[in-house]
Formats: structure tokens, sequence, C-alpha cells
């Protein structure tokens, strides 16, 4: 296991897409859950029940594989609760507290599934926090293509049209000639919002980030050339007294 978390870290290109692949599942499965919550979706039933399913073991696999990685287990389970907490199988319990007809324990379900979205919120901050300017423009990417998706289906309308409504509601410009009209697309719609305000966010930041630098470079030449200009006064004076 040592060995896959190495050559995933090793590789740039793979590392990135593993992170954005993880960040944006962890996204699907917060739509899902909230939108079960909100009675648009039920995701114990099929399809979405292997969508949820398929999102959940790759959690888990992504999870064990780094547990058996880590050199302390008690440290990476205290240091990755919320990757703990965003396996919680709420779907089988869900299963299994129907099948037992125990009404009361369905609440249970409803808090887990709770502390699932905190887990998976947890990981999308830390992923936030670590990760650069161009992995967000990569999660952005394909987030927006996931709410055109949803835009197209609950406002029966062209891919492309879901597109243009997702671009123009991330960039902030919101032109008006398309809106959503559907609980599910306005779900979107929201989630477009908030990627562009993090957007916006984070290429301030980087542009702030490049000046920081760039003023940094510019001290960094001023103090070499002084550097030298005392160097070469400290030659003249001793080539002086020599002669």
């Amino acid at each position: 296991m040592k060995k896959i978390v190495e050559t995933v870290r090793t590789h740039r290109s793979v590392y990135i897409g593993y992170q954005v692949l993880m960040a944006f599942l962890a996204i699907v499965s917060i739509v899902m859950i909230v939108m079960d919550y909100s009675g648009e979706l039920d995701i114990d039933t099929p399809p979405l029940i292997f969508v949820d399913y398929g999102i959940w073991g790759i959690f888990v696999v992504d999870y064990v594989i780094r547990f058996g990685a880590a050199t302390s287990k008690r440290s990476f389970v205290i240091h990755h609760i919320a990757d703990l907490l965003s396996i919680i199988p709420v779907s089988g319990l869900f299963d299994f507290f129907r099948m037992s007809r125990i009404g009361r324990a369905l609440r249970i379900v409803h808090l887990l599934r709770l502390l699932r979205i905190v887990g998976l919120v947890g990981r999308l901050e830390r992923f936030f926090q670590l990760r650069g300017m161009f992995y967000y423009l990569y999660l952005s990417m394909g987030t927006m293509l996931f709410t055109s998706g949803i835009f197209s289906i609950s406002e029966h309308v062209s891919f492309m049209t879901g597109l243009w409504l997702s671009i123009t509601t991330t960039m902030t410009v919101g032109y008006g000639d398309v809106a959503p009209v559907t609980v599910l697309g306005k779900v979107a719609a929201v989630i477009d919002m908030f990627l562009g305000i993090g957007f916006i966010g984070m290429l301030t930041s980087s542009i702030t980030n490049v000046f920081s630098r760039e003023e940094t470079d510019v001290e960094r030449l001023e103090k070499k050339i002084d550097l030298l200009t005392e160097e070469i006064k400290a030659l003249k004076e001793q080539q002086s007294q020599d002669d």
C-alpha cells in the first residue's frame, strides 16, 4: 500500500487527478444528500443508490489504502476524522432499519447522514487549504459540467444552454437571459454561486502572491547590488592604500 501512495504522490499529474476526483466526488455526494433531505431525490432507490454506493466505495478504498500506508495508525485516524465520517455506510443502515421496521432508528440514519456531510465538507476544506489555483480551476470545470447536466435535465434545455447558465452564474455575470425555475435547477445555481465566490477569491489571492513574489525578488536584487557596491568600495580603498 505504501508503494501505491508513493507512486501517486511522486507523479504530479496523477496526484492532481486524484485530488480533483476526490473533491468532485465529495461535492456530488453532498448535493445528493442535501437533495434527499429536501425531498427532490431519493438516494435509497436505483439508480442513485448505485451512484451513492460507488462514491462510498471509492472513499473506502482510498481510506483503507492510506491507512495501511500510514506509519502511525493512531495518528492517521486522529488527523483524518473527516475522511472516516465520509465513509459511513448510510444507505446500508437504512436498508437494515427498514427491513427491521425500527421506525425510531431511522432518525439515527438521518443523523449519520449529517455526520457524513460533515466528513465530506472536511475533505473539501482540506482540499481548498492545501491546493493551489490550478487545482481549484480543474475542480471548477468539473463542477460546472456537473451543474450543466443538472440544468439540462431539470430545466429541459440543451446541455450547451445549461453550460452557458453555469458559466454566467459561476463568473457572477448573470445576464438573466436564462434562469433556473425548478428547485433542482436553483440548487445547482447555488452551487455555482459559491463556486464563483471561491474562484474570484482564489484568483485575487494568486495575483497578489505573484506581485508579492516579484516585490521580494526586487528587494533581493537590491540587497545583492548594495553588497556588490560595498565590496567594490572596499576593494578601491584597499587598492588606494597599497598605492
